[in-house]
């Protein structure tokens, strides 16, 4: 009897030694799962901005101020950086006051918030469109007015023309693409913009020509850039000229090519008589002073 006495109070105090341990390793437990689940959180640590600084007509909405903004989030503890799309901006406050400003752009995530700042200069809409040439013809001084338009040539005549001739240096996520060709940024851009899009394969084709279907497609989309309910004659069916191209664009985009008399035509192959041939000098030689 007096040995089980021995065995059982040498098992409670065992017991009594062992509850410390329990509770140190359980706390270091709990202390590990919440180390875990605040590393598998995305805290933003930065938030990053492109470009720094834009011009933007007076009046334009938010959604395409944003369209024409990069912002990347960096998270605290990794060097993670995620393009984001839903944050704030105070850009309303400004849009339709001329002059330079400050824009603020907030993100919040995980209860933590960051900014950082634009600076963005609203201008007046010029009554007519900067007289910029936005196609080229060849080497070989020609034009080649019923050649069917690239999408090259088309992404970089749209870039052209919404940024006044100041197409932003754009990182490029296209792999077809030569990232030192002349026309790599201005596709980049107009992808990012949502105007043009690649193919299933995720390749943009840049020497394939233009349907009718995919240009009616794009002018829809640049409604909002050049004002709604515009009539402007187009087609159905087939490929896109680089005339008709330069003539929808110049309609679309209201440029003054009622007088090319001071214009030297560069072309050998387009002759006066041409039915675009006011419209290809406007579009494709700089005005002389």
């Amino acid at each position: 009897m007096k040995a089980r006495i021995k065995e059982v109070i040498a098992v409670f105090v065992i017991c009594l030694m062992l509850i410390p341990t329990v509770w140190i390793v359980a706390a270091e437990n709990r202390i590990n799962i919440q180390a875990q689940i605040a590393l598998n959180k995305q805290v933003p640590k930065k938030l990053t901005v492109s470009p720094k600084e834009i011009n933007v007509i007076k009046g334009t909405s938010e959604d395409i101020f944003k369209n024409l903004l990069e912002v990347s989030v960096t998270y605290k503890g990794t060097k993670q950086t995620e393009v984001v799309t839903n944050y704030e901006t105070n850009y309303d406050e400004f849009k339709d006051t001329v002059g330079p400003h400050s824009v603020v752009i907030v993100y919040e995530k995980e209860g933590c918030c960051v900014k950082t700042k634009i600076y963005v200069n609203i201008i007046e809409p010029s009554t007519e469109a900067e007289q910029f040439p936005y196609i080229s013809g060849y080497e070989d001084k020609t034009f080649r007015a019923n050649q069917p338009v690239t999408r090259e040539e088309l992404a970089t005549m749209i870039a052209r023309l919404l940024t006044d001739n100041d197409v932003p240096d754009e990182t490029n996520t296209i792999p077809d693409l030569n990232p030192n060709r002349y026309s790599t940024s201005a596709i980049n851009y107009v992808r990012r913009l949502g105007l043009m899009s690649l193919y299933s394969d995720g390749t943009f084709r840049s020497k394939g020509p233009v349907t009718w279907t995919e240009f009616n497609d794009i002018l829809k989309k640049l409604e909002p850039y050049v004002g709604l309910g515009k009539e402007i004659k187009t087609k159905t069916l087939g490929d896109v000229t680089r005339a008709e191209a330069v003539l929808v664009f110049n309609e679309l985009f209201n440029r003054n090519c009622t007088d090319t008399t001071n214009i030297q035509n560069p072309y050998t192959d387009l002759k006066a008589d041409d039915p675009a041939y006011q419209a290809i000098l406007c579009a494709s030689v700089s005005r002389q002073s």
